[in-house]
């Protein structure tokens, strides 16, 4: 179990990463019911706070880890998934460019 606020913080931050991921592929799920709806605004405010707890939970994540030696494994899981997912950033805009 995480100890620290900081701890806690990452811990919660990547279950709401999880929870916009959720939530924008029930909006996508949303559209094959009702195609008439317009939901690109809210898949937007949705994706961008996912990737908004990710980045967040990765560097919350890295602090517990360097700072408090923190050990447990849901910090060292939200750091993992947090990195994992700036990776994919970077490596997407490159490929764009």
């Amino acid at each position: 179990m995480p100890a620290t606020r900081t701890d806690k913080w990452s811990s919660w931050l990547i279950i709401g990463f999880f929870f916009f991921i959720l939530l924008s592929s029930a909006l996508i799920s949303s559209v094959a019911l009702r195609p008439e709806t317009n939901i690109f605004i809210p898949l937007r405010v949705a994706l961008a706070f996912a990737v908004i707890c990710a980045l967040a939970s990765m560097v919350t994540g890295l602090i517990a880890i360097i700072r408090h030696k923190e050990q447990a494994v849901s910090v060292f899981l939200a750091a993992a998934i947090g990195s994992y997912f700036l990776f994919f950033i970077v490596g997407f805009y490159s490929l764009i460019k």
